[in-house]
């Protein structure tokens, strides 16, 4: 047993992502800080939510890189008014998130409604920063609510998709069949002396079974039907964008992220794509940290084999070995990851409870967790009765 075992001291690194439906990586850090805090208060315990390029990566960010945030007045993916925000990080570079104006957050799932869902709101913002003089834009894809493959961001730049007969499509992925050409020269000339960088929240493809449409269409209220109408206008959509481009999408791991957002803005914008949960655990300094921690805590919603796409508390995991690493998440899935963390806790396993019952749960399960390891008598692997077998080995 480690001496800090016996003293009951040492140093906790918290690291959650967000606890989709219930809490943003900020209110959950900040649970299970509390909860850190109850089961060793005589540990030093220090809070870095993170992110993979989903809710909050731009908040995120600005406290990693001490940039600030400003408010944006934009559109939500059904073309209603909201105020979303960016982050201005300094020397002319800028972040945002795709989720903030048009993200699943934004709406009740009795209007989840994806064929019409558009990434206007998204472009919206965009044109603010370039108003605001950017020359370096950090976009996080993940969370949103359209499967649009990002035309509507376009739209808002400029650009014009136009059916068979020159009119404009309509907005949403619907509409994506509709769409014969292109047109980039109405595109915002500023747009070509900027340095788009996007986050990338998953590596899914674009296309087929492990694509935009089959798999996240549904979570955005995709039936069967409009899962297929989808996927034909993403088909539609890549095809276009490489003849005029000359760029390979449709097979390249992550243009499946964010409804499909980087297909034009990797195509149309020669934007830089990035796994955004690593780009976002380097900001934060993680495997440093790490080094001084004798425990890291991770999470986020539910753990499945989703998460081997590229979300944050697997990519968290993989930076701070061989500090030992516990997961606390919402529920387990089917195929989630084996191999990576000391222990995980399903902290909800029935299904996401309020916000409030939430956090009062995190803190909770954190606190046994945290006693658990930090006990005289119980070294890693007792401790909180919901805790699973442990994983390593």
């Amino acid at each position: 047993m480690s001496q800090s075992n016996h003293n009951r001291q040492g140093t906790i690194l918290v690291a959650p992502a967000a606890f989709k439906g219930t809490l943003g990586a900020v209110e959950a850090a900040r649970a299970m800080a509390a909860g850190a805090r109850r089961g060793c208060p005589d540990c030093l315990v220090l809070e870095r939510p993170v992110a993979d390029g989903g809710e909050q990566t731009a908040r995120i960010l600005a406290s990693a890189l001490e940039g600030s945030l400003f408010a944006v007045d934009a559109r939500d993916a059904l073309d209603r008014p909201v105020v979303a925000e960016a982050a201005n990080l300094g020397d002319g570079v800028f972040a945002v998130d795709a989720a903030s104006a048009c993200g699943m957050a934004r709406l009740d799932r009795r209007d989840f409604d994806p064929l019409r869902a558009t990434s206007f709101g998204l472009g919206m913002q965009l044109r603010e920063l370039l108003d605001r003089g950017a020359s370096e834009v950090i976009v996080g894809v993940g969370g949103t609510a359209f499967v649009d493959g990002g035309v509507g961001a376009l739209q808002a730049l400029g650009a014009q998709f136009l059916d068979r007969r020159g009119r404009p499509i309509g907005s949403g992925g619907g509409s994506l069949v509709d769409l014969d050409r292109i047109h980039v020269g109405t595109l915002d000339a500023r747009v070509g002396a900027v340095a788009w960088i996007l986050l990338l929240d998953v590596r899914n493809p674009l296309l087929g079974s492990n694509g935009a449409a089959v798999v996240y269409g549904p979570q955005k209220g995709a039936t069967v039907q409009d899962v297929e109408r989808l996927e034909h206008g993403l088909e539609n959509l890549v095809r276009i964008v490489e003849s005029l481009t000359g760029r390979e999408l449709a097979d390249r791991p992550g243009m499946g992220a964010g409804g499909g957002l980087a297909v034009s803005l990797v195509g149309l914008l020669s934007a830089q794509s990035r796994p955004g949960a690593s780009f976002v655990c380097e900001c934060l300094g993680l495997s440093s940290l790490a080094r001084r921690a004798d425990l890291v805590l991770t999470g986020e919603g539910r753990l499945d084999g989703q998460s081997l796409w590229g979300k944050a508390p697997v990519e968290v995991a993989r930076q701070v070995r061989p500090t030992p690493v516990v997961a606390l998440v919402g529920s387990v899935g089917a195929q989630a990851p084996q191999g990576l963390f000391d222990r995980c806790v399903a902290v909800s396993p029935d299904g996401p409870p309020s916000s409030d019952r939430a956090a009062r749960l995190l803190e909770q399960e954190t606190a046994a967790v945290v006693e658990s390891y930090f006990g005289e008598d119980a070294p890693l692997g007792g401790g909180a009765t919901t805790i699973m077998d442990a994983w390593r080995g």
